[in-house]
């Protein structure tokens, strides 16, 4: 079993999700103790899995031990084991197989309005869908023929079908379906572009540009392409951007430009280590800054980007003006769990078990998705701070109805996670080395962040000059934003 106080950590967490059940606590802890991999997503609750098969997969992994999975190259073969289903195919240039337990058969019946199978009946289904003949089910289970025949006339009674071909292809049809999400090769960039098109004004600039190593950085920016240059580092939840941040951009003669770091809307977004994420982000920033800045110009790091703030100026002291850290985020050895808030827990989690905080953040996604449970749990997270409990109900009741903040929160699940590890693993003493002028700014009805751990905070980085703002909790947003821009600039 797992270290048993992350495991604790993680059910505190995921208990914060309102009207959670029971029996999905249960069964998150127990893929917790069998170190079950994260699932790439769910059908009704079933979670799926994806593996590259020609990546090296460490001894064990596969929920299909023992199976041969040879065959990957031709579309759509099925494999069975004893309690899960998955299906070769090849994708982007890949062979990989999905995997999920049987329970999805009866799962897609149930989607369709059918009566479920029984227990024998998905099994049967499961092995009809391998390819396997009535007497070749019946002979692999132990059964006899006539038993397999009267549970096959029962399923197909519930499907609605009468023909052995006919169950195998709406099956098969249905798997498919279901297991889509997962099979799908990943869009990432029409996926930014589609978000931007629904959510973004008109003059937001979606760049994707190429880099001599890795992935190509994704940067947006607005405001005159000539004006004075601005570095803005985004917090977890990606802030929205608005007709009036433009118009104040374009008044005031500044161009801002927004690099956005790996997993940040990314729907299927590849889990990276701590050490390749922060080389990513760092390589993102540096391509904004050669591309569209070309002078030293001012970082806003705001809430958890302040390490990689940190970081650019470390490395390109000639190239920053100045650094701002705007409702810096400090959680590092402040275990506080909270019935409201997962954050603390999730912290807390970075420090001891990155397998675990992996899946709990999976758990928190996959239960927060639905808008019934989704708007009343951020709010709930802000509800001490009347700044900010103000933008999230502009955020509800934009025509959207909160679909924008969902997707910028559910969307971007590696590079949340990743945000944790920069809380709680950065030394914040080396803001003392840096050349560049940094400032503290933080809301004075910021909710989220104790007045005792921002003491700490400032000790630590040497006790630079501080700001505090009245009318503004933790989110910068909005006019807050343009406020603090329009202060870094005007020093």
């Amino acid at each position: 079993m797992q270290d048993f106080t992350s495991r604790t950590i993680a059910m505190e967490a995921v208990r914060t999700v309102p009207d959670l059940d029971s029996d999905l606590l249960l069964g998150f802890l127990d893929s917790i103790d069998r170190q079950e991999p994260v699932p790439a997503a769910y059908h009704d609750n079933v979670p799926i899995w994806r593996y590259r098969l020609d990546a090296n997969l460490p001894p064990g992994a596969s929920p299909l031990p023992g199976v041969d999975l040879s065959p990957a190259s031709e579309v759509n073969h099925v494999v069975v084991s004893d309690d899960h289903i998955g299906v070769c195919c090849r994708n982007a240039g890949h062979s990989m197989v999905v995997v999920a337990p049987t329970d999805i058969i009866p799962a897609t019946m149930r989607s369709r309005g059918l009566e479920p199978p029984s227990p024998a009946e998905t099994r049967l289904a499961a092995l009809l869908l391998a390819g396997k003949s009535l007497s070749e089910a019946a002979e692999t289970d132990g059964l006899a023929y006539e038993t397999r025949r009267n549970q096959f006339k029962s399923l197909a009674n519930k499907m609605r079908l009468s023909r052995q071909q006919d169950v195998v292809r709406v099956l098969l049809q249905d798997a498919l379906l279901a297991l889509m999400p997962a099979i799908a090769a990943s869009q990432e960039h029409e996926y930014l572009h589609d978000y931007a098109d629904r959510f973004l004004p008109d003059g937001v600039r979606v760049s994707i540009l190429s880099q001599r190593t890795g992935p190509p950085a994704r940067i947006l920016d607005y405001g005159p392409l000539t004006g004075r240059p601005v570095i803005v580092l985004h917090p977890m939840i990606f802030p929205d951007i608005t007709h009036d941040n433009l118009a104040f951009a374009t008044a005031n003669d500044i161009r801002v430009i927004l690099p956005l770091r790996p997993g940040l809307l990314e729907r299927d977004a590849p889990r990276k280590d701590h050490a390749s994420h922060r080389k990513e982000a760092l390589a993102c920033v540096e391509t904004a800054w050669k591309q569209m800045c070309g002078v030293p110009a001012p970082i806003l790091a705001l809430v958890s980007s302040g390490a990689l703030a940190t970081t650019f100026a470390a490395k390109h002291p000639d190239k920053t003006a100045s650094i701002t850290y705007a409702a810096t985020c400090y959680s590092a050895g402040h275990y506080k769990p909270s019935t409201a808030y997962f954050g603390a827990s999730v912290a807390e989690l970075a420090l001891r078990s990155e397998p675990i905080l992996t899946k709990t953040m999976a758990m928190l996604k996959q239960q927060f998705a639905p808008r019934e449970r989704f708007e009343p749990a951020i709010k709930r997270i802000f509800s001490g701070s009347a700044p900010d409990t103000d933008i999230l109900a502009r955020e509800f009741s934009a025509p959207h109805h909160g679909a924008r903040i969902m997707q910028a929160v559910l969307n971007s699940e590696n590079s949340i996670r990743q945000d944790y590890f920069n809380q709680v693993h950065f030394d914040w003493a080396s803001v003392r080395k840096l050349q560049t002028p940094v400032r503290f700014v933080h809301g004075e009805a910021d909710s989220i962040h104790s007045s005792k751990d921002m003491e700490r905070l400032y000790e630590m980085a040497g006790e630079p000059p501080r700001t505090k703002v009245s009318g503004v909790g933790h989110l910068f947003q909005y006019d807050h934003l343009d406020a603090l821009i329009a202060g870094r600039l005007d020093q």
